[in-house]
């Protein structure tokens, strides 16, 4: 279990917003030592009857059965979440990499899953999240996208994520007016000082005295700005 406040690098945590539970008005409660037993008991029988090529049992804890699947699918990224997380120290001079602060993944179906695991207290409905919006946004490129620094809603960490939209496999479009067959959106969390001083601060150009950098997305939206920016700066880079 995780605390109010605290986080566990042992393992992830999920959860389901309202689109992912049959009664919706469901979302965000707790529930029963005996629904959690249900529950987990219905997990197991999906994870079973999907091998075994059987029906499953009938659903528990409010769950849609696409909701109960994506649980299962998300649950096998906590392996090389974990691996990630033990190798940060490893990343030589990739800092980017040895800097991220949270991995997510939020599936068309309601599910969302973070890592480390953190406590979520009442309701949360990533759908509006900064991070999924920019990743169904993009979900047409190849590369990874990145929103401007923001303020995360659970812990009001100012931070840019790095999202991709996931489209393999059965796909659900979460938001018809894109245009995107997305399945998930998944995102790294970095602090907004982290993502400066991995990117900006590393080069030349930008800690060289009188130069001032500014780092755009392909939209000229600034994700982030050189640590230098004093009105005296005799010169500009965009990149």
């Amino acid at each position: 279990a995780v605390g109010s406040g605290s986080v566990s690098v042992a393992h992830s945590c999920y959860g389901v917003v309202a689109a992912g539970m049959q009664d919706s008005t469901l979302a965000g409660t707790p529930y029963t030592q005996q629904q959690l037993t249900d529950l987990e008991a219905w997990l197991v029988s999906l994870t079973l009857s999907s091998s075994a090529g059987v029906s499953p049992a009938a659903p528990a804890g409010g769950y849609t059965d696409a909701a109960g699947l994506d649980v299962i699918a998300t649950a096998a990224l906590d392996t090389p979440w974990l691996q990630a997380f033990d190798a940060r120290d490893e990343s030589g001079g990739q800092k980017l990499m040895a800097t991220w602060r949270f991995l997510h993944v939020g599936t068309a179906h309601g599910v969302f899953r973070f890592f480390p695991a953190r406590y979520l207290s009442g309701a949360f409905d990533y759908f509006s999240s900064l991070w999924y919006a920019r990743g169904i946004e993009e979900a047409s490129v190849e590369f990874l996208a990145a929103t401007p620094c923001y303020q995360e809603e659970l812990e009001g960490m100012l931070v840019v994520s790095l999202v991709k939209a996931v489209k393999q496999g059965p796909v659900l479009d979460t938001f018809p007016h894109t245009g995107q067959p997305v399945a998930a959106v998944v995102s790294a969390d970095f602090t907004c000082q982290d993502f400066r001083e991995a990117t900006l601060d590393t080069l030349p150009e930008c800690t060289a005295t009188g130069r001032w950098c500014a780092l755009l997305d392909r939209t000229a939206v600034v994700i982030a700005v050189s640590s230098q920016r004093s009105s005296t700066a005799e010169k500009s880079l965009f990149l």
